[in-house]
C-alpha cells in the first residue's frame, strides 16, 4: 500500500477526486446507452464500490463486499445483452462472489499482522487458525455454482474438463495453506502473492473451457 500513488504523495487528494469524478461521469454516460434494468444495477454496483473502502473498518466481511462489487458487472453485462435475468447469470454472480472471497482472503493473509496492529478487519483476520477451511469452503462453493451454470446452460465436455483442472488448482492452494497452518510454518508474502496470482491461470482455464465448448459446437 505504501507504494500506491496517494500513499506516496505522487497523486494529490484534489487530483484523485477530479479523476474519480471524470471516470464516474464517463461511466454514467456509457450506462445511459443501455436499458433501464442495467442502469438500475449500475447504481447497486456503485453503492457496493463506495462501501468497500470503508468495509474493513467495520466488518470482517470486506472480502464479501469486494466480491459483490466485482460480480455486479456480470449481471449488468447479461441484462445489457438480454434485457432480463435468468438463473444462469445469478449462478455466475454467486460463483464469482465466492471466488473473490477465496482469492482475496489469500491476498489479505499478506496484510493480516499489520491489519491486527492497526485495528482493521478482514476474513484473514477473522478465520485465523481456520483460514484453510474458509478458503476451501469458498472455492468449493464457487465450483458448485459453476456446475449449476454448466447444467442450466447446457455446457459440454470442454467446460467440465476445465472445471476439473480448476479443481486441482484449488486443491493445491488449499493444501498449501492447510500445511502452513497445520505445521505452524507461515507462508511468506512472496508465496502468498504467488498463490493469489495463480487465479489468473484459474480464470484463463475457465475461459478456455467456455471457448472450446462453443467452438466445438460450431
Amino acid at each position: 500500500t505504501a507504494s500506491r500513488p496517494l500513499a506516496k504523495g505522487t497523486l494529490t487528494h484534489k487530483n484523485a477526486i477530479l479523476v474519480l469524478i471524470a471516470l464516474l461521469t464517463c461511466s454514467f454516460l456509457l450506462v445511459l446507452m443501455l436499458n433501464w434494468l442495467t442502469i438500475g444495477l449500475s447504481f447497486a454496483a456503485l453503492l457496493c464500490a463506495s462501501l468497500y473502502p470503508f468495509a474493513k473498518r467495520v466488518t470482517h466481511g470486506a472480502q464479501v463486499v469486494l466480491g459483490l462489487t466485482f460480480s455486479f458487472g456480470i449481471l449488468m453485462a447479461w441484462t445489457a445483452v438480454t434485457g432480463g435475468l435468468t438463473e444462469v447469470p445469478i449462478f455466475i454472480f454467486m460463483a464469482n462472489l465466492f471466488w473473490a472471497c477465496g482469492y482475496d482472503t489469500i491476498y489479505a493473509m499478506m496484510d493480516a499482522e499489520d491489519d491486527i496492529k492497526i485495528g482493521v478487519k478482514s476474513t484473514a483476520v477473522f478465520f485465523r487458525s481456520k483460514i484453510a477451511l474458509a478458503i476451501g469452503l469458498f472455492f468449493t462453493l464457487m465450483m458448485c455454482f459453476l456446475l449449476l451454470v454448466g447444467r442450466e446452460a447446457g455446457m459440454e465436455r470442454p467446460y467440465y474438463l476445465a472445471l476439473m483442472v480448476v479443481a486441482l488448482a484449488f486443491i493445491y492452494q488449499y493444501s498449501t495453506v492447510w500445511c502452513s497452518s497445520r505445521y505452524s510454518t507461515p507462508l511468506t508474502q512472496a508465496r502468498l502473492f504467488s498463490l493469489f496470482k495463480g487465479h489468473v491461470f484459474v480464470g484463463g482455464v475457465i475461459l478456455t473451457g467456455i471457448y472450446f465448448n462453443y467452438f466445438l459446437e460450431v
